[in-house]
């Protein structure tokens, strides 16, 4: 029988287990029977063990201590199964280079689950990617500590064979040199990323490497302090990155990329906050970055409502750097984009299907008035008009007005057009058909000009 302080808590959990260290044991209690039908000195054994038992699944509490799971990944292998930590237990890998926890089943859950890597391991948590489709799997309230001794490993993966799951709450922080991403969603689908923190990684915070026909959204979650980007879309199909916090990654905030793969697009990146990025690396890497290569093009890009700037030294490059020909039918709207240590908006090669516009720090749209130009005299008049935008306009952005300078009313004009412009000017000529009978009268040129 198990010993009488257990039960009470056994009573909360018919069915399930409860696992706990007394000595030098580590024992299993049956909640149904309260008797303990796993026991030994090898946790990962012990644990093992007993989800190896659960076949139609339950809950699995594991009670405070350091358990030692050098010897095996902990493997929920049955569907319905979930794994609760008390606070103060810990899955602690002291060598070894296996991942500490796997999800092989559907349906299961991870809340609560501590987990330090400083010492071992690969993965912290691998869903889905060591057997077939898994789906439907949450993990919530996780702390995962200097997770990924082992090569391209970090924190958390979802697999090529995970199908759906939630992400929320979790703490997944490198205080160490180690651990490639702390987030890794390797070709699947479906996934809800919310209110995570990845820190500290030595590639990137979170990593959507091709998102396959599934719908990801990554929203509210805090990336710091990660040694490439904050998030790294690449090649991503249906993918919502909204309102998360980008602060002091060592590259860029935001980056979005393909290499071979083509039907990229439908990725909004929308009212996020990025500080401070290109840390360590000052004016090189942007708030976010968008690129494409010509035979994976990625379309229907919304970049709409994002603050991309510095706060507390000139770090970012630019708020934005739009780096290809092969975004098509895409938005930068309404960003603001002060403060950065080049400009707000960089456009290194653009399609002329990319709309960029409001965007505060980078001037699109203005209206101005041009010189005064001789209305005395008849023939061709060129006027210079200097547009004061932060990207240079096409013809077909412009529209001119003429304006009396001189308030008289027997002259006449026609062929009133925009020539050519410039990064700085607009150039237009007007025929004075019939000049004034006032010497030395003027008018002027009234400049609208906006770049779609």
């Amino acid at each position: 029988m198990a010993d009488e302080s257990r039960s009470s808590l056994i009573t909360i959990v018919p069915d399930s287990y409860i696992i706990y260290k007394t000595g030098g044991l580590i024992k299993a209690v049956n909640g149904n029977t309260d008797l303990i039908d796993y026991s030994g000195t090898d946790p990962a054994t012990v644990i093992n063990n007993t989800l190896n038992g659960m076949t139609s699944g339950g809950l699995m509490f594991i009670k405070k201590g350091f358990y030692d799971t050098s010897s095996a990944t902990i493997n929920l292998n049955n569907d319905n199964t979930e794994l609760y930590m008390e606070s103060g237990a810990w899955l602690q890998p002291l060598s070894g280079t296996n991942d500490v926890v796997a999800v092989t089943a559907n349906n299961c859950r991870l809340i609560g689950v501590n987990i330090d890597g400083s010492s071992g391991g690969a993965w912290g948590i691998n869903v889905g990617g060591v057997s077939s489709l898994k789906s439907n799997f949450w993990i919530d309230h996780c702390n995962l500590n200097n997770c990924g001794k082992l090569g391209t490993t970090g924190g958390i993966l979802l697999g090529i064979n995970s199908g759906s799951a939630i992400v929320s709450n979790n703490l997944v922080h490198n205080s160490t040199v180690s651990g490639s991403y702390g987030l890794l969603i390797n070709f699947s689908g479906d996934h809800q990323i919310f209110g995570n923190v990845f820190g500290g990684f030595v590639l990137d915070g979170l990593l959507v490497n091709g998102s396959g026909a599934g719908d990801i959204t990554i929203t509210a979650n805090e990336l710091d302090s990660n040694a490439h980007n904050g998030i790294n879309l690449f090649e991503p199909t249906m993918v919502s990155v909204v309102g998360n916090q980008l602060i002091e990654n060592y590259r860029n905030g935001i980056a979005v990329g393909s290499f071979t793969t083509g039907n990229l697009g439908n990725v909004s990146i929308t009212g996020n906050v990025l500080r401070d990025n290109s840390w360590t690396n000052t004016g090189t890497y942007d708030g976010i970055f968008l690129d494409a290569a010509a035979a994976a093009p990625i379309s229907n890009i919304a970049c709409i409502g994002n603050i991309s700037s510095n706060r507390s030294g000139v770090t970012q490059r630019y708020g934005i750097t739009l780096n290809s020909v092969h975004i098509l039918d895409s938005s930068i709207l309404g960003n603001s984009v002060f403060n950065n240590a080049s400009g707000g908006i960089n456009i290194v090669a653009r399609d002329s299907t990319v709309g960029i516009r409001n965007n505060p720090g980078f001037v699109t749209e203005n209206t101005v008035l041009s010189p005064t130009f001789g209305i005395d005299t008849i023939g061709l008049k060129g006027v210079t008009i200097p547009h004061g935008l932060s990207i240079t306009p096409n013809n077909n952005d412009c529209s001119l007005t003429v304006l009396q300078n001189t308030v008289v009313t027997d002259w006449l004009y026609n062929l009133l057009a925009v020539t050519s412009t410039d990064a700085t000017n607009v150039y237009a000529e007007i025929i004075v058909t019939t000049a004034t009978g006032h010497p030395n009268a003027v008018a002027n040129l009234g400049l609208r000009v906006g770049s779609p």
